[in-house]
């Protein structure tokens, strides 16, 4: 089995079979599609029995809402390929895209692979085009040099990699389960191992803008889990004890203060007060993460002094005018 497409899915009857048959139509045809319904209360669970009994190259598995964290993880356990990749199952592949990236990957003997992406509506209709910065066809780097030479400037959700089973089965990296932004603290823990990394100059995975996603709703907990995010991808770069990390250890450090800013800076601009999150045990920490970045300065000293009112207004007077220009 050459690449394993895994799929996690909840209540998603109204997309799940055209996410499917994007995999199924694919010229490449040495895949096993492994979607995991993650507690659906809808008819996605018929939709995906009924696809596994017609392809015999479905595995289809089902847990209880333990959200897509735990269903890639399972993903991944399950999985027989030489390579990973992550869909979500409200987007699809492009015509051909598997055939490029195993192609791409196999020749090259690679950890990791990128790709550019493109973002639809539900109309159809691009909205936009991501292209990863810094990547370029037919040049391969190693994250610890990359990292070196371009700071952490990567595309940090898992749908945008493919990954050889064999770099993320050896190194055990798994998913944070239980939090919001998993994947940045996913990407941030192996991309620093990775010894060869490449790109395709082309546009392999469709996103869609579903009106329900969660990660577009306001929603508090987003900014309570990117505190604890933010403290796990420090304790990661924390971990690397090979000497020659020690050049990047810092721009990864600065990567997850910024993260953890975004925690404070995400939940004023949503409408919520800082002092609904003070009460998380990551919330001094969180603090103390932010302090490490010297532009954050006045707002460490406010948030010390629990002049949490003054730090909302500032985070929303720059947020309107930032928007404005």
């Amino acid at each position: 089995m050459k690449i394993s497409v895994l799929i996690p899915v909840y209540n998603g009857e109204k997309f799940i079979e055209n996410c499917v048959y994007s995999v199924i139509n694919q010229k490449f045809k040495d895949i096993e599609i492994i979607i995991i319904n993650d507690g659906s209360s809808d008819n996605t669970g018929y939709i995906c029995r009924e696809l596994e009994k017609k392809y015999h190259n479905i595995t289809y598995l089902i847990q209880k809402n333990l959200g897509v964290s735990a269903a890639r993880n399972k993903g991944i356990q399950n999985a027989k390929g030489e390579y990973l990749l992550f869909l979500d199952s409200d987007d699809y592949l492009a015509e051909n895209s598997l055939e490029k990236i195993y192609i791409k990957m196999k020749e090259n003997d690679l950890d990791a692979l990128t790709f550019d992406a493109g973002i639809y509506n539900l109309d159809g209709k691009k909205v936009k085009k991501i292209i990863p910065c810094n990547f370029k066809e037919n040049e391969y780097i190693s994250g610890y040099d990359y990292i070196k030479t371009y700071g952490y400037k990567v595309p940090v959700v898992a749908w945008m990699w493919i990954l050889r089973h064999g770099f993320v089965v050896e190194n055990n990296f798994t998913y944070i389960e239980g939090r919001f932004h998993e994947d940045v603290e996913w990407t941030a823990k192996w991309f620093p191992y990775a010894e060869r990394i490449g790109y395709i100059n082309a546009e392999l995975y469709c996103q869609v803008l579903s009106c329900g996603s969660i990660m577009r709703s306001k929603n508090l907990k987003r900014s309570k889990d990117l505190m604890y995010i933010s403290k796990a991808i420090y304790d990661n770069v924390e971990k690397l004890k090979d000497k020659r990390y020690g050049e990047i250890k810092s721009t990864l450090i600065k990567y997850a203060s910024e993260e953890a800013f975004s925690s404070i800076h995400s939940a004023c601009t949503m409408g919520y007060r800082i002092n609904e999150l003070k009460n998380e045990d990551k919330f001094k920490e969180t603090i103390r993460l932010i302090s490490v970045n010297k532009k954050y300065l006045f707002i460490v000293i406010l948030l010390k002094m629990q002049c949490y009112f003054l730090v909302e207004t500032i985070i929303n007077i720059y947020d309107r005018v930032r928007r404005n220009r």
